[in-house]
């Protein structure tokens, strides 16, 4: 299984330890693989020195398999679903385009379904337009009531759960990797700056 590119985690869950070789995209003689980030101000960045998609850039030069990366973070604060749904974006530009959506979708509670299409909607363009989407799933996030610090707008995080099962189904129904940062997250609430964007630490383990 290893020699495939993936390293077991927990039961049901697998891990790409070999990206490059299993995904199939590699540099082509000294181009870096370009990757697109999307998303919201957890992607954008809030309270950190960093974002996630910076962070990315820096640990996937010490990678085996991965190497130099020319990473674009495009992500806009309090966006959900609907908003990427309904950008046009000339994706074939880049190897890989990947997403974290569905943070403000559980905030304004868009009906599931909806968000659920939107999503397998932005997945076919990205595959449609020759680029790999690589979908991650959105982290935990409590509220001010719970911790007594942070954003007090931050809310309905019992009905995220929800949500990550319909884009789980999502990302199968279209054949889209799956990145689970809630694997290296965990119920860590300290990675959080205010309750809902990941400091730092939060951002390395995005």
């Amino acid at each position: 299984i290893q020699q495939a590119g993936f390293t077991t985690i927990t039961a049901g869950e697998v891990q790409i330890s070999k990206p490059a070789r299993y995904l199939r995209k590699t540099p082509k003689g000294s181009r870096s693989l370009k990757v697109l980030c999307i998303g919201d101000s957890q992607t954008f960045g809030v309270g950190t020195t960093k974002t996630w998609p910076d962070y990315l850039q820096v640990l996937a030069s010490n990678t085996h398999g991965l190497g130099d990366l020319d990473v674009t973070n495009i992500a806009v604060g309090g966006t959900g679903a609907a908003y990427w749904g309904n950008q046009v974006i000339d994706y074939s530009q880049y190897d890989y385009v990947m997403m974290m959506i569905g943070t403000n979708d559980v905030q304004g509670l868009t009906p599931i379904i909806t968000y659920g299409n939107y999503m397998q909607n932005i997945i076919t363009d990205v595959k449609t337009q020759g680029a790999i989407p690589i979908v991650g799933i959105f982290p935990l996030w409590t509220t001010k009531a719970n911790s007594g610090i942070g954003d007090p707008f931050a809310q309905n995080n019992q009905l995220a759960a929800r949500y990550r099962s319909e884009l789980k189904s999502r990302c199968a129904i279209t054949g889209a990797v799956v990145a689970n940062p809630l694997g290296y997250f965990g119920n860590n609430m300290g990675r959080m700056a205010d309750n809902i964007h990941p400091d730092d630490q939060g951002c390395i383990a995005i």
